[in-house]
């Protein structure tokens, strides 16, 4: 077995050699919180290259652990790193947690209008957990960030993503939920203790 740390095997995911490659992504793949924790590390430092391969990399493993991480490489100067920390995001959208959706809420109002808005909008309308802390935005003192958070909360993907914190209201928002309660309807059947008082 090899003697290699994660850390090693990590940077070893760009490496030129295939065979290189290979171990680095069975070992990260295999290597449980540990190897999600060096690959989150390696985020910080790594080259453009390194930094897209990690994106990769975290959105097969889908830990929600790596979340925060991955939304910091939305404001990576690379315009590549920032499409893989995106990409990746939508990938993991379904695990994403509250801490995350969060840190991804709190990148709407620095955006700037256009493509970067849009795409930021897309991913917290795609992730479920995100309905939380644009409730708590539609209460910032901020009017522009209010706007910000109701045209998230309003984005039509709300309407295609159940769970239970659909329907929540917030500040008079109501969030769109697919979740459809029948509502109970009164049987016309008379009631059998009814018939049996009027057959006495």
């Amino acid at each position: 077995m090899s003697k290699e740390t994660i850390e090693t095997l990590v940077s070893e995911l760009v490496h030129e050699e295939d065979w290189r490659r290979m171990r680095a992504t069975a070992a990260c793949v295999a290597g449980g919180p540990r190897a999600v924790h060096a690959l989150v590390e390696a985020l910080r430092s790594g080259t453009t290259e390194l930094k897209k391969e990690i994106a990769a990399m975290l959105a097969r493993i889908k830990d929600p652990q790596a979340g925060v991480a991955l939304v910091g490489l939305l404001e990576d100067e690379d315009e590549a790193v920032r499409k893989a920390g995106a990409s990746a995001l939508e990938q993991m959208a379904g695990v994403l947690d509250t801490e995350t959706a969060a840190a991804l809420v709190a990148l709407l109002p620095k955006t700037q209008e256009g493509a970067a808005r849009q795409l930021m909008t897309h991913l917290v309308g795609a992730i479920p957990t995100a309905v939380i802390p644009l409730c708590e935005m539609l209460k910032h003192p901020d009017p522009e960030a209010q706007v910000t958070a109701a045209t998230a909360v309003h984005w039509p993907i709300w309407h295609a993503v159940p769970g239970p914190h659909a329907g929540v209201q917030a500040s008079g928002t109501q969030v769109p939920s697919t979740q459809v309660f029948p509502v109970p309807q009164k049987s016309a059947q008379v009631p059998e203790e009814e018939e049996v008082q009027e057959e006495q």
